[in-house]
C-alpha cells in the first residue's frame, strides 16, 4: 500500500529539464522537480517555470516546490518552442517564415528570449540592451542599429514586428532577475553572443 514518505528538513529539490529528472535522482542524489514518468496535472511544473515571462510567477513555482537549484543547458532553451506548443502557441516564441526570395528561415519571438530559462541561460538573470534588433517587414528581414530604432519604425508601421534571427542573441532588451546566483558553468561552450561565451550547462542557486 501507498505511504507518504515524510522528508526531512533540510530536503529540497531541482528545476530541471525532464530527459535529467533520473539523472538528478540518480547522481546527484536530489528530488528532481520532474522526469521522464513525473507529470503534475498533466503538465511538467518545469515547463511553466522555463517559459514563464514574470518573474514573480517564476518563483512561485520555485517557491511551491521549494526548489533550491535550477539546471540550465542548450536542451532547456532548445525546448521552449515545444514547452510553448502544450501552454502557450508555439508560433508566440519561434515560427518558420518563407522570405521574399522564396527561402525558409526560423525567427525568434519577444517571448522567446523574455523566457525564464532563456534569461537565465545566455545572459545570467542580469539586465541586457542589445546592440542591434530586427524587424520582420513583408516577409523581408531589416536589421536595426538599438533596440530603440528598431521600436520607433514599427510604431510607424503596424504590420512589422521585431524579431530575432539568432536563438542565443537577443534583439530586445531584457529585466534583471533577483534572487538567482550562478554557482556552475561548464568549461565546454556551444555558442557566443554579446555578452560573452554560452557555456554548455549551468546551474543558478535561487536564493529566497
Amino acid at each position: 500500500s501507498y505511504k507518504h514518505y515524510n522528508y526531512p528538513d533540510s530536503a529540497y529539490s531541482i528545476m530541471n529539464v525532464y530527459p535529467y529528472g533520473h539523472l538528478v535522482t540518480y547522481i546527484a542524489r536530489r528530488i528532481p522537480i520532474t522526469n521522464g514518468f513525473l507529470f503534475i496535472e498533466g503538465l511538467n511544473p518545469s515547463q511553466k517555470f522555463f517559459i514563464a515571462q514574470e518573474e514573480n510567477k517564476a518563483k512561485e513555482i520555485l517557491n511551491n516546490f521549494n526548489i533550491k537549484y535550477i539546471i540550465l543547458d542548450y536542451y532547456s532553451i532548445n525546448s521552449i518552442q515545444y514547452m510553448a506548443d502544450r501552454l502557450d502557441n508555439k508560433t508566440n516564441y519561434v515560427r518558420e517564415i518563407k522570405l521574399a526570395n522564396d527561402n525558409k528561415q526560423k525567427i525568434y519571438m519577444p517571448k522567446y528570449y523574455k523566457s525564464t530559462a532563456t534569461k537565465l541561460y545566455l545572459y545570467d538573470g542580469k539586465e541586457y540592451t542589445p546592440k542591434d534588433s530586427y524587424v520582420l517587414i513583408n516577409n523581408e528581414i531589416r536589421k536595426f542599429n538599438g533596440y530603440k530604432s528598431a521600436l520607433d519604425y514599427i510604431k510607424k508601421h503596424n504590420s512589422s514586428i521585431i524579431i530575432g534571427i539568432d536563438p542565443y542573441e537577443s534583439p530586445v532588451p531584457l529585466e534583471k532577475m533577483d534572487n538567482y546566483q550562478l554557482v556552475y558553468e561548464s568549461n565546454a561552450t556551444i555558442a557566443e553572443n554579446s555578452f560573452g561565451d554560452v557555456k554548455k550547462i549551468k546551474i543558478f542557486r535561487f536564493e529566497k
